[in-house]
């Protein structure tokens, strides 16, 4: 499979980045929350300190982008020079959001691979899904030209409280002075609140906890949950893109008998 070499690096840093956001998960989860008690008795659970993600898991995450960017360019070079073996000018795999710039912006990385090739290239343009920038190609190419010039930011938050368990056999509408807050985003702001009583249903506690990526600014500012679970869907649609590139190729009358890189 064209390309797979660098995809191979792209799912090595994968790796890492879950090890990394482990290790940086199990030291923030004591930190998630402290107790107070509120002047009526009731007990509330405020958002606690969360400390700043580590600069290894951005650094990480940006190597991430760019195997994975470079693995699509990898993949257009081979059937390239496979066709024209003096192909001078780098050819590479064109990410383009507008349909209506595409085929001014593909016409160059494009000139010397078969129809059958162009062909998924197009099919694989986040206009095509019309999920604009959500398209996981789109925060690739996105995300791997911010890489290049500057480290990623990471944002790590409290998100909400997303469960209360209880002793005996209680349920939720038995307890209607229990509150579940909304996200909470400044320390000290509550998370839930029980009341105080003679049974105390409060048994366990847990918050959701989350990293996301911040991308843009002023009005392209945008914010992506999930850095593993990002990675994972880029990683997984690059590959889906080399798979079909290979296919296309293989139908192709034009010369495709370019090893793997």
């Amino acid at each position: 499979m064209r390309g797979e070499l660098k995809l191979g690096r792209a799912y090595a840093h994968v790796a890492d980045l879950r090890l990394l956001l482990d290790e940086y998960k199990r030291g923030v989860r004591g930190a998630l929350f402290s107790v107070s008690t509120a002047a009526d008795g009731g007990i509330e659970y405020r958002r606690g300190e969360v400390p700043a993600p580590p600069a290894p898991i951005s650094l990480v995450f940006g190597d991430f982008l760019q195997a994975a960017r470079a693995a699509l360019d990898h993949a257009i070079f081979a059937f390239s020079v496979a066709v024209e073996p003096d192909y001078v000018r780098p050819p590479g795999f064109p990410i383009v959001l507008d349909e209506a710039r595409y085929d001014a912006a593909s016409a160059a990385p494009l000139r010397y691979v078969p129809a059958e090739i162009r062909e998924v290239v197009r099919r694989f343009q986040p206009f095509a899904g019309a999920t604009g920038r959500d398209d996981p190609l789109a925060q690739l190419d996105e995300l791997a030209e911010i890489d290049r010039h500057r480290q990623i930011n990471l944002l790590a938050s409290v998100v909400e409280a997303d469960s209360v368990g209880w002793t005996g056999t209680a349920l939720l509408e038995d307890w209607p002075d229990v509150r579940l807050y909304g996200p909470a985003v400044a320390v000290g702001e509550p998370l839930v609140r029980v009341p105080s009583r003679e049974q105390e249903p409060y048994r366990t506690f847990t918050p959701t906890f989350e990293l996301f990526v911040v991308i843009g600014e002023g009005d392209r500012l945008a914010v992506r949950p999930d850095v593993f679970g990002l990675a994972t869907e880029i990683r997984a649609r690059v590959r889906e893109a080399l798979v079909e590139l290979d296919r296309a190729a293989a139908q192709s009358p034009a010369p495709a008998d370019v090893g793997s890189t």
